[in-house]
């Protein structure tokens, strides 16, 4: 927005969700090209066209949810799939972000969701969406999961402090919720 319509917004409110934003942001750092390049000359130009498929591609989720009480689909997960230093490089990129956002504001509320397989009062294994095509198993335990989750929790809460960020953690709130709702 900034670049353009040249205003600088009073306050950003910056959602992280542990369940495919590191790995979509290794995946794209692993994976950059002219094409990716292209699309994202087209996403920032033309955004109806997202939209639009977006708006498309929830009316369809929405149908599917009405008819299934239960969706028969992978759950998300923190990214069990990642290494030590893969999960380093994504926060990295998830901090540079925050300090080039930094430049435009002067607050930004850091808001962290947990994934399902977090928030939800699972069973043990649980079988979560994979990004990678590793030997990783696309099964997890509530605890590897939780362990995973509050590292990285951790991480960016001490990032948020040392750089005059709010941090709002969901989790406790969304574990709470989902005893009583659906939220997922």
């Amino acid at each position: 927005f900034k670049k353009k319509f040249n205003i600088e917004p009073d306050k950003i409110i910056y959602l992280f969700y542990e369940g495919n934003d590191l790995q979509d942001d290794l995946l794209y750092f692993n994976n950059y090209n002219n094409i990716i390049k292209i699309k994202n000359v087209i996403r920032y130009y033309l955004p109806i066209i997202t939209i639009i498929k977006r708006f498309i591609g929830d009316l369809i989720y929405s149908k599917i949810n009405k008819k299934i009480e239960l969706l028969n689909l992978n759950l998300q997960s923190p990214p069990i799939e990642l290494n030590k230093k893969e999960i380093n490089i994504s926060l990295n990129i998830l901090f540079n972000t925050l300090i080039k956002l930094q430049k435009d504001t002067r607050e930004i509320i850091l808001v962290y969701i947990p994934s399902h397989t977090i928030a939800l009062d699972l069973q043990n294994p649980a079988v979560v969406e994979k990004y990678f095509q590793t030997n990783i198993s696309n099964f997890t335990y509530s605890e590897e999961s939780e362990l995973i989750s509050k590292l990285i929790k951790l991480e960016i809460k001490n990032f948020s402090m040392s750089h005059n960020l709010k941090f709002i953690d969901m989790t406790d709130i969304l574990k709470k919720k989902s005893l009583e709702l659906k939220i997922y």
